[in-house]
Formats: C-alpha cells, structure tokens, sequence
C-alpha cells in the first residue's frame, strides 16, 4: 500500500543525513488477536518534542449527545442513532519526503531501514493532520445535507449520526454512500445502528435519551476503587492513570468533576 518503504542504511544516511531518526517499535494489544504498533518518537531519537502542533483539536463527547437529545426528544418521527469507523484513520494521510527520515525504524537487518511515507502512531502531528482531512469531507457532506434532520459528531475516526425525520433512511444511506464515493476506508466489521450503542467509551442510547459510560469502563473504574479502598494505599506511579480515566468518566458522570 505504499505505507512503508524499504531502504539500504547507506541510502537513508545519504538522502537524509543527521535527519534520520531510527526509532524503537512497540506492539499494545488492542484485542486478543489484534495488535496495535507504536513508533516511539519520543524516546531517543526525540522527534515529538520538536514538533510544535499549531491548533488544538477538540472532539464531542457525551455533552453534544445529550445536546442532539435535546432536540430530537419532542418530535413524533423515527429515530435512528448509526456510528461507523475509519480503519488505520492515521495512516491515510501523505508525508512529505523530506520528513521520511524522522519516522524511520528497523526490524532484524541491521543494513536496512524502513521508512514511513505516511502519519504514524507515536508521532506528536498524526493525530493533527488526519483531523485536518477529515474535516473537509465531513464538513462537505454536513453542507450538502444543511437543509436535513440529521447530526454527526466525529471522535478521531469514530462518527457518530443521529437520524430522524421521514426520510431519516434515505439519509442513512446516501451519508454512507457519500464517503464511500471518496474511498473513505472505512472498517465495516465496526458499524453498528439502531436505537442504543457504545461509542468512544460512552454507551449511547436513543430510546430513553439517555448517555453515559460504558459497561467495560464503569467496571474497570469500580474495580480500581474497590481495590483501592480495601487496601487503602494509591501508589503514585498509578495517579495518572486513574486521573486521565475519572476525567473521561466525568464527562459522562458530571457530578465527579468537583471531587477530581
């Protein structure tokens, strides 16, 4: 697919000199079969701290959910709630050649260097720029649809849409069919719909207008504090951890965010 190019050190070296950057690999385990690898541009070669991100992304959460429910609760027409996923959402934006080098990494061959010709995870600007692309198809098919009953939030590469109105289904599928002619790749095995899901960690459910964390979080978040209570001990190295997890529930569960 063009996403990694093969080269001999010698030529790495030559094209880009002091520029390269070889970095470690790391693989976290997405599912039981399914593994995710990490470029660590932060460690040694230091690539993330030189880059300097121009603009602050911010995604929806529960907050915006509730917001759609608000104003779609009073209306007597069918409701429809669908998400969808993009696969390798990073991956799908160009390099610039010149900065191949500050992605690069090895596997055994020592006299070999791959490098990564599109954004990866691990470097600091991937995330930034795929939000970019993006947008422009998103904020495209939310123009050509201005005048119809219909919301979409966007989480990375997680959308969420929210349908009503009569013809909520010819909606559906024309939204789908839009970025499909855009060869957007997205990961089908990841598409669900109906009246009530888990998106982002949240569990959506139309029916009842109702939003909050999912079953998955709210056990992990049980768990630890039951944990914690019963030994009444935190070790520090944990804080972060929890704190980045309870924040991300408090979006849900506002009542926590005075007690974080």
């Amino acid at each position: 697919y063009g996403m990694l190019k093969r080269v001999s050190r010698a030529d790495a070296r030559a094209e880009w000199g002091d520029k390269l950057a070889v970095a470690g690999l790391a693989a976290i385990a997405k599912g039981e079969d399914s593994w995710r690898v990490i470029h660590d541009g932060t460690h040694a070669v230091r690539v993330n701290p030189k880059i300097k991100v121009r603009d602050l992304a911010r995604y929806p959460s529960v907050a915006e959910q509730r917001r759609i429910f608000e104003e779609t609760l009073d209306r007597p027409l069918p409701h429809f709630i669908f998400k969808g996923d993009i696969s390798k959402a990073h991956r799908r934006v160009r390099v610039r050649r010149e900065d191949w080098g500050q992605q690069a990494c090895r596997l055994d061959q020592a006299d070999e260097i791959w490098l990564n010709t599109v954004g990866t995870f691990g470097i600091a600007s991937a995330g930034y720029y795929w939000t970019r692309a993006i947008s422009v198809i998103a904020r495209t098919i939310m123009t050509l649809m201005a005048n119809e009953e219909w919301w979409q939030l966007l989480y990375v590469d997680d959308f969420s849409w929210t349908f009503t109105g009569e013809n909520f289904l010819k909606n559906v599928l024309f939204v789908i069919y839009f970025y499909c002619v855009l060869n957007v790749p997205f990961a089908w095995k990841k598409f669900a719909g109906g009246h009530e899901f888990e998106w982002v960690g949240f569990w959506i459910n139309i029916g009842t207008c109702s939003a909050g964390i999912s079953e998955k979080r709210k056990s992990w978040v049980l768990g630890w504090i039951k944990e914690v209570t019963g030994d009444t001990v935190v070790k520090v190295k944990n804080c972060q951890e929890v704190l980045g997890r309870l924040q991300f529930v408090a979006t849900a569960l506002i009542t926590m965010k005075p007690f974080l």
